[in-house]
C-alpha cells in the first residue's frame, strides 16, 4: 500500500477514515515484520558463509523495515484515526484548511519514504543474493530470486529518483510481487525449517552419543 489517496474532496478524505483502509494497513504492518523475521533468520544462519554481505545486507533490511513500519502506522492512527476524521467534523474553516494540510504534506513525505524503502529492500537483496548463490541447489534458488528482485527494484528506484516515468513503472504491479517476494519467502519459510530440522537432529545425536 503506498501513500493515502489524493484528498481534494471530503469523499476521498472519507475513505481515510474507513475501517478496510485501517484494517489494510495492519495486515501490511503485520507482514513486514513477519518477514522482517524471516530475513533476520536468514541472515543469523547465513552468516558464517559469507559475514560481510549479510551484515551489510541486513543493515539494509532493518532500515526497509523501519522505512515501511512507520509510514504504516502513521496510515492506520495519525492519517486514518485523527486527521481525516477532524476534517470532516470541522467547521472552522482554518482547522479544516490545517488537517487538510497535514494529510496532503504526509502524503509527500510518505512518497519520498516509498522511495528510499525501495533503495533499501533492493539493496539488501543485492548483497544477500551472492551470499545463498554459492550453497546447495535450495540456497542457489533462494540467492537466484534475491537476485531478481534486486534487479527489479534497483533500476525502479533510479527511474524514480531521476524522473523517468518508464523506468520507474517498468516493473511495478501485483504480478512482480507474485513472480519475485512470494516465491522467495516460501523457499525461505523451507530453508529455515530444514536448517532448524537439521540443528535439533545434530543436536539430540551429539547429546545421545555424550
Amino acid at each position: 500500500m503506498g501513500p493515502p489517496p489524493p484528498v481534494d474532496t471530503a469523499e476521498r478524505v472519507a475513505r481515510l477514515t474507513d475501517p478496510a483502509f485501517r484494517i489494510r494497513s495492519g495486515v501490511i504492518f503485520a507482514q513486514v515484520v513477519f518477514m522482517f523475521l524471516a530475513l533476520y533468520g536468514a541472515g543469523a544462519v547465513r552468516f558464517r558463509a559469507a559475514p560481510a554481505l549479510v551484515a551489510t545486507g541486513f543493515l539494509f533490511f532493518l532500515l526497509w523495515q523501519v522505512l515501511d513500519i512507520v509510514p504504516r502506522a502513521v496510515d492506520a492512527w495519525a492519517v486514518s484515526r485523527v486527521w481525516a476524521p477532524a476534517w470532516l467534523a470541522a467547521e472552522d474553516p482554518a482547522a479544516r484548511q490545517g488537517y487538510l494540510y497535514a494529510i496532503r504534506t504526509w502524503a509527500d513525505v510518505a512518497a519520498a519514504l516509498g522511495i528510499a524503502r525501495r533503495v533499501a529492500w533492493g539493496a539488501g537483496h543485492l548483497l544477500f543474493a551472492p551470499a545463498f548463490l554459492r550453497g546447495d541447489r535450495l540456497e542457489t534458488a533462494i540467492g537466484a530470486f534475491f537476485a531478481f528482485n534486486a534487479a527489479r527494484l534497483l533500476p525502479r528506484s533510479v527511474g524514480e529518483i531521476a524522473r523517468w516515468p518508464g523506468l520507474a513503472t517498468l516493473t511495478t504491479g501485483k504480478w512482480w510481487f507474485v513472480a519475485g517476494t512470494l516465491p522467495l519467502f516460501a523457499l525461505l519459510g523451507v530453508w529455515l525449517w530444514r536448517e532448524a530440522s537439521g540443528r535439533d537432529a545434530r543436536t539430540t545425536f551429539t547429546r545421545g552419543a555424550a
